[in-house]
């Protein structure tokens, strides 16, 4: 398998089987939105769980049903009480210790926290690494300038070594190593080049 191109990144999908090459913006953009959501859910998770949510008590409704009416005496007082076949019941509760108490709002208020931070993190670490690769493709820039000037320096000289060879004033290992030099310095110049071209893949 192929090395990722410069500012891409690989990773492999087990649900098809295939290994997928993103843009490294695109993973960045995907962690944002995604720690964007975990917020959301975190913010939604404080609102839930806050005092005016816990204000609102429970309700519990219940029902039975029976064939006929139960008849039964107390022991005690050998008074009669009849419990309906059909009875039905609603009830409100509150609790008290979550109402003063919340250890679930607490929780929720640290895990907002925690999401907010990460993704205060994230922004922080991609504009860290955005001004990096600015640097470093300025500091590209000017050894390409300076690389450009050297080599308009070595292709006249190599004009004039190739009319001074023509002229028989110079052997012809000297027009050689003129050259090689200028060949050197070309190939120097596509490295940069491609250097740049990967730093501006890596801002886009």
């Amino acid at each position: 398998m192929l090395p990722p191109e410069p500012g891409t990144v690989s990773f492999y999908d087990s649900t098809v089987g295939h290994t997928f090459v993103c843009a490294q913006s695109q993973i960045d953009s995907l962690e944002l939105s995604q720690l964007a959501l975990g917020i959301q859910k975190a913010e939604d998770q404080v609102s839930r769980t806050g005092l005016l949510y816990r204000l609102i008590p429970e309700v519990h409704v219940s029902a039975s049903y029976g064939i006929g009416d139960l008849l039964f005496i107390d022991p005690s007082s050998t008074s009669t009480y009849i419990l309906p076949k059909d009875s039905y019941r609603l009830s409100f509760s509150l609790s008290l210790s979550e109402l003063f108490f919340s250890s679930k709002h607490s929780e929720a208020l640290l895990q907002l926290s925690i999401q907010q931070t990460e993704y205060h993190h994230k922004i922080f670490l991609q504009q860290k690494n955005r001004s990096i690769l600015l640097q470093e493709l300025s500091l590209l820039d000017e050894r390409i300038h300076s690389l450009k000037t050297e080599i308009s320096m070595i292709q006249d000289l190599f004009q004039f070594n190739q009319l001074r060879f023509n002229q028989g004033k110079i052997e012809y290992d000297v027009l050689i190593r003129t050259k090689l030099e200028l060949l050197s310095l070309e190939t120097n110049m596509n490295a940069l080049k491609h250097q740049r071209a990967e730093q501006i893949l890596k801002l886009q």
